[in-house]
């Protein structure tokens, strides 16, 4: 049974591919776009129709859904109806973000990329989740509080100057050592 109050629970079950003839599926047939010039004229003139550059800028502008999330959709769209592979679609996606991008700054609408860096960790619920976990479990703390570049402690970064700097694995002995 499905459940219609979460989305991301409404998906097909596993071994449901497996339950319909194989080739029944358009992403099981051969591809009819297979250059990434075809998919890109595809695209373009898909996306310079009036109304769908209309539509897809009224996305843009009122859900501020990043470029890159839009392109996504649009090309994994293509692989779902066979018109191109998935890896056509990695390859297409630029073309399609640049096109995207495009059209929105001649309309002067803003817009995300979705490659920008968001502080969406806040620093003071990240220091006390690691001092819970410092008590329960040092090491790991210590290891995700040095990946972050956390230390509260001053002599902790002191005995870390002293140390001696380690060698690479594959790093020739100095003639000193190899003495």
């Amino acid at each position: 049974m499905r459940d219609r109050s979460n989305p991301l629970l409404d998906g097909p079950i596993p071994g449901q591919s497996l339950t319909t003839e194989p080739g029944n599926r358009p992403w099981e047939n051969p591809p009819k776009l297979t250059t990434v010039e075809e998919a890109a004229e595809f695209y373009i003139k898909r996306l310079a129709d009036p109304e769908m550059t209309n539509r897809l800028m009224d996305i843009v502008e009122e859900t501020q859904v990043p470029i890159s999330v839009l392109s996504d959709v649009i090309t994994m769209g293509g692989v779902m109806q066979g018109l191109h592979t998935s890896d056509m679609s990695i390859l297409v996606a630029p073309i399609v973000i640049t096109f995207i991008k495009g059209t929105a700054e001649h309309m002067g609408i803003e817009y995300k990329l979705g490659n920008e860096k968001e502080n969406v960790v806040n620093p003071e619920l990240l220091r006390s989740v690691i001092n819970e976990l410092q008590d329960e479990e040092p090491a790991i703390a210590m290891s995700v509080s040095d990946a972050l570049g956390i230390n509260d402690s001053p002599a902790e970064e002191e005995t870390l100057e002293e140390e001696k700097p380690t060698k690479g694995l594959m790093e020739r002995p100095s003639e000193a050592e190899a003495a």
